[in-house]
């Protein structure tokens, strides 16, 4: 059994992502309905051998049962408060079947072997006992946490079957007693590995965690403002007080502020609308009054800088007005420079009197720079003579589950010296006059394919004659090899350009998880929309002064250090004991079922 107790943060980060590949869209009760019928054949087949009095059998005894299951389980599951849909209760019953049917081979062959010695009808009440087992542990995760109505839920499936068998076989107690035996051994096998599942939830966080993956089935399937705080309740059980870092960068004309960058240090997570997720949709409604155009590039943060809250959000809005009231303006820039130390290269400009450094890896994999190596980072270029340095982290180039830079690796030093270099030379190409232009493509591409509500923004900056395009893209880093493309179709406009993600993690609220820029999304589209956006920029182009600020958020609740990472090894571990839990589960109902069997042939 794989254990991940010693795994490193970039090891869990990629056991996360995997997390989000197990969940999957049921397919449409058409699409089931042949299975499920085949399957009910073949198990009449297997009971009462090849005639058609077999196949009548499997069609009253299994298929009828199955279907008034498929049908009333969704409507009595929302009578009773849970959450249950015509095709995960179709797909449900056709899993059902699927172990039902392997319990009635393994009856046939020792049948062949050994002979039934009379027990025809105690078997068919054990087959039919056996779909409860399934569907209790799934009714329970997926539609409510409430052990007795997914019981009555998952009950609508072996109970018909009881009907129909004492309907062609006869009532009597020896049967009657046999479907309340089996029922109580399979449910209460199905209730321990339940209890079992949610043991390491309930050790690390206090919680019922298939309840909570409950919650996150039904935000993910519906959404709604009740799941979410349910779920954001318990991130803020968790979470701690920390002193949170935000940069921003103002750029002003005589009639006010043209665009705005804000910059936190915070990580734009978990997923979906959740805590921080979709940060620039919710920092734009709380700041648009202060400009038109706003744009959140990803600062330097990792999960453990997830906001537990949406609310938590309104602080770094609070915070921004609070900086903008102080910030200094002037016309002075400088040229926009590059370095490279080893893997690592990195932008820096004069804005004002302060610098922005940009630190990426690309074409290497770079998925989050830590809080440590952006804190370092900046103070290169504070080291090197600015007022302020702000680091944005580009996060443009997506490996699934590498690329993670954390302080002390070779990466995150790479970073540090090579934005000392940056920060030096552009503190010595100084300019005087700058002029800015701004534009925005948004709504040619929906969260599920890439891109979230800001779409693609750029923002070009002219200083000295020197044009260059910073490139935002509202998504959650960038498949491999469409930076450079980016980069190619932006120096057809512009001298040199920045391509940069906010990591939003609205987008990854899809099947899959995975779902950096590009992914989806066809490449020529997303360059068209660029050119688009870079010759809407060069049209507004206009003089400018510009300003930036640093400022601190005390106070500032995040998950905390290590918590995402023992948040995930805590859902990895359960997965993982998941298994050889499940295989003890059915070990013991199986193993007390053909003890009652054995009884009954023994005892005649």
């Amino acid at each position: 059994m794989k254990s991940l107790k010693f795994a490193s943060p970039q090891e869990i980060q990629q056991e996360t992502a995997k997390l989000a590949k197990r969940m999957f869209t049921a397919p449409r009760p058409e699409v089931l309905l042949g299975p499920i019928i085949l399957l009910s054949i073949v198990m009449g087949l297997l009971h009462a051998g090849a005639n058609w009095e077999a196949v009548r059998e499997g069609v009253y005894i299994f298929l009828a049962p199955a279907l008034l299951a498929a049908v009333l389980s969704a409507p009595l599951a929302r009578v009773l408060g849970g959450r249950h849909y015509l095709r995960r209760s179709f797909l449900l019953v056709l899993v059902s079947l699927a172990l039902a049917t392997a319990v009635l081979v393994v009856w046939r062959l020792i049948v062949h072997f050994a002979g039934d010695g009379g027990l025809v009808v105690p078997a068919l009440i054990l087959v039919t006992s056996s779909t409860l087992w399934i569907r209790l542990i799934t009714l329970y995760a997926t539609s409510q946490p409430s052990m007795t109505k997914s019981l009555l839920v998952a009950s609508t499936q072996p109970l018909f079957g009881y009907i129909a068998i004492w309907n062609l076989y006869g009532l009597n107690p020896l049967n009657f007693a046999l479907c309340v035996l089996f029922f109580l051994i399979f449910s209460s096998a199905a209730s321990l590995l339940i209890t079992s599942a949610n043991l390491p939830f309930k050790h690390s966080f206090g919680i019922d965690g298939i309840k909570m993956v409950s919650f996150f089935l039904d935000y993910m399937t519906e959404g709604g403002e009740r799941r979410a705080k349910e779920i954001e309740s318990f991130f803020q059980s968790f979470s701690i007080p920390i002193a949170a870092w935000v940069g921003i960068v103002a750029f002003r004309t005589e009639r006010g502020v043209k665009a705005l960058v804000v910059v936190p240090y915070i990580h734009p997570g978990p997923f979906a609308k959740l805590g921080g997720s979709d940060l620039p949709a919710k920092l734009l409604e709380d700041l648009g009054d202060l400009s038109p155009n706003l744009l959140v590039p990803h600062g330097p943060s990792t999960h453990d800088f997830n906001p537990p809250t949406g609310q938590e959000c309104k602080k770094i809005a609070a915070e921004v007005r609070h900086l903008l009231k102080d910030v200094e303006y002037s016309d002075e820039g400088s040229l926009f420079v590059r370095s490279r130390k080893g893997l690592a290269h990195t932008s820096a400009q004069m804005f004002g009197d302060s610098l922005v450094i940009v630190g990426g890896m690309a074409p290497n994999p770079t998925d989050d720079i830590d809080h440590s190596t952006g804190y370092a980072a900046a103070n290169e270029g504070k080291a090197a003579g600015a007022k302020e340095a702000i680091f944005i982290d580009a996060h443009n180039c997506m490996e699934e589950g590498n690329g993670l830079v954390l302080f002390g690796s070779q990466a995150s030093q790479d970073i540090m010296e090579s934005s000392g270099d940056a920060s030096r030379e552009a503190m010595r190409s100084r300019t005087k006059g700058m002029r800015m232009g701004i534009a925005q493509e948004a709504g040619f591409v929906e969260e599920r394919d890439g891109l979230g509500s800001m779409g693609t923004q750029a923002l070009v900056v002219e200083t000295d004659g020197q044009k260059v395009a910073y490139l935002l893209y509202d998504g959650n880093n960038m498949v491999p090899g469409l930076r450079e493309k980016l980069l190619a179709a932006s120096r057809e406009f512009v001298d040199d350009a920045e391509i940069l993600t906010s990591d939003n993690h609205a987008v990854n609220a899809t099947m899959g998880g995975y779902n950096p820029v590009g992914w989806k999304t066809d490449h020529d589209l997303i360059v068209g929309k660029t050119k688009d956006a870079l010759r809407a920029a060069l049209g507004n182009l206009e003089d400018v002064e510009v300003g930036a600020k640093m400022g601190t958020i005390h106070g500032f609740r995040v998950f905390g250090h290590q918590s995402a990472t023992r948040l995930a090894t805590v859902v990895s571990s359960t997965l993982s004991t998941l298994r050889i839990n499940t295989f003890y589960s059915l070990l013991v109902a199986f193993s007390l079922a053909g003890i009652v069997l054995l009884g009954l042939k023994a005892f005649g």
